[in-house]
Formats: C-alpha cells, sequence, structure tokens
C-alpha cells in the first residue's frame, strides 16, 4: 500500500480536485493507494470526500491538524498540486521525515522541492502528470527510496534550526547596517 497525505485548506486552489479525480480512478481500478486529507473545508469538499470514501474506501478525511508530524509519521508521500503557493513550508516539514512530495512546478514549491531528486514537480492541474507520478513512486521501490533520502538529505543539510537562525541573523545585520 503507497500511502499518500494531503495537507493544507480544501480549496481548487491548491489541486484538491485534481487529487480527488485521481483518487477516484485509484478506487474503480482498484490500486492498493490511500490518502489521508488534512485541513479545513473552505469549498464544500467534503460530501465528495465521503462519498469517495464510502464508494472505494480509499479515502481518510482527518480535519484540521495541529500536530502535522503526527500525521506524516505513517505517510509515505504528500501530494501538493497547488495552482498558487508560497515556499511550501509543509514539503520541507515532510522531507524532514523522509517523505518525498509530488507538487505543482509553479513559484513556492519550485523552491521547495528539487525534480527528481526530492520529488516530482508536475504541471498545475494536471491530472494524467499526478496519476502518472504517484503509480511510477508506488511501482519503483528504488526511485521511491532515492527520493525520500535525497529529502531527508535536503533538510539536514539546508533547513536546519542552525542554519535558518543564522540566515536570518545575516540577513537582519545587512538590513540594519
Amino acid at each position: 500500500i503507497l500511502r499518500c497525505i494531503y495537507i493544507g485548506r480544501l480549496t481548487n486552489e491548491k489541486g484538491l480536485t485534481e487529487i480527488l479525480n485521481v483518487f477516484e480512478l485509484f478506487g474503480e481500478r482498484k490500486k492498493d493507494i490511500r490518502l489521508t486529507i488534512a485541513g479545513m473545508d473552505e469549498q464544500n469538499f467534503i460530501p465528495r470526500i465521503n462519498q469517495l470514501a464510502l464508494e472505494y474506501k480509499n479515502i481518510n478525511y482527518i480535519g484540521h491538524v495541529e500536530n502535522i508530524e503526527s500525521q506524516l509519521e505513517n505517510q509515505d508521500l504528500l501530494l501538493l498540486p497547488s495552482f498558487r503557493e508560497g515556499f511550501g513550508n509543509v514539503v520541507i516539514e515532510a522531507a524532514a521525515m523522509g517523505i518525498p512530495c509530488i507538487g505543482s512546478n509553479i513559484y513556492g514549491l519550485s523552491d521547495s522541492i528539487v525534480n527528481g531528486d526530492t520529488g516530482i514537480k508536475i504541471d498545475a492541474g494536471d491530472k494524467s502528470a499526478l496519476y502518472n507520478s504517484i503509480l511510477k513512486i508506488k511501482n519503483d521501490p528504488i526511485l521511491y527510496n532515492n527520493l525520500s533520502q535525497n529529502a531527508y538529505n535536503r533538510v539536514k543539510s539546508n533547513f536546519s534550526r542552525s542554519k535558518v537562525l543564522a540566515e536570518w541573523d545575516y540577513l537582519y545585520g545587512r538590513l540594519l547596517g
């Protein structure tokens, strides 16, 4: 079983419609791929999520979560096929736990995902690319292990607390003279 997670606001701009469409296909085709959805519903997605969960048993909605790490620890892959995104902190949080991401090749996410190294970038709105990328990761354990290890190593070397605090100190030092 490949365990995927989406964490974020439940809106079209985050690519949730595309995720649900893909997981409907996985359910119809009896693929052993599961999805956990965490976040606040801003556009009435819960009825469709519940319908798909009942019909295919491959989706679990857990609502808003305060402790993201507790939800990530039992997951294999983060999905964030967003149309608009900031830096993508959730991508870094997942990578710190060795969880790669499939995300859109858009401003913000393009800085938090290294395509083919720490995750896979797809064009925003490309349901087919999302579907195929999930299957590619599921069917290639060597690829998955490489993405997972590289994601973890990138966070460890570039986003450690000491490194981030040093960068903030440097920036404030430059700004304040």
